[in-house]
């Protein structure tokens, strides 16, 4: 058996070459528990529109990336007008192995205007990352108000529509016309086979 001798720098580069691969496996597997953080939240919703005063359920979705049951809290920032004005949270649930849960949170606006929620998961001493939606809340006195006058308007316009056309009908419009080219069809072929 033929015994193998490496020089000082042989035994060098052995070296650097282990520990080089010993640190790229720490940090593939420190990334994929890095990305295991971020993940399990697959979707925050709401509608798109409130009224004032309406109560605004925003719901999250959370899919337990982890080999045991976690517990998870939804918790939402809301901004108007990139001004924080209100934090909420959902209640915190227990999802298993593997298991899907939709947390939902709850808050009533006071006004209108354009709002945006920021919202995150958190589960097993993890964060995940913060997810952004936009809605808007209206006052629905001021949207019927608007809405009025647009209904008015354009029952005007049918009721004009249906008087124009009762005038055409009756008064010799376009009824008239009709059998004034009938009348000119019949004495075109009288004309033409003799019959006068």
């Amino acid at each position: 058996m033929t015994e193998i001798k490496f020089k000082k720098t042989e035994r060098i580069m052995f070296i650097l070459i282990v520990c080089s691969l010993i640190f790229v496996l720490l940090s593939v597997f420190c990334a994929a528990e890095a990305n295991g953080e971020a993940k399990g939240f697959s979707e925050m919703s709401a509608k798109q529109r409130f009224d004032t005063g309406e109560m605004v359920k925003i719901t999250a979705k959370f899919e337990n990336p982890m080999n045991e049951p976690v517990l998870v809290k939804f918790e939402c920032e809301l901004y108007k007008d990139e001004t924080l004005v209100d934090f909420f949270e959902s209640e915190e649930l227990r999802v298993s192995v593997g298991g899907t849960r939709t947390l939902s949170a709850y808050f009533k606006p006071d006004s209108t205007g354009s709002y945006t929620a920021r919202g995150h998961l958190m589960y097993a001493g993890r964060t995940t990352e913060t997810k952004v939606l936009a809605f808007t809340v209206v006052d629905k006195e001021e949207e019927r108000e608007k809405i009025v006058p647009l209904g008015s308007g354009i029952l005007a316009i049918a009721i004009v529509l249906v008087c124009l056309t009762l005038f055409f009908i009756y008064k010799g419009g376009a009824g008239s016309n009709q059998t004034k080219l009938s009348q000119f069809r019949s004495q075109a072929i009288d004309n033409k086979y003799g019959f006068n």
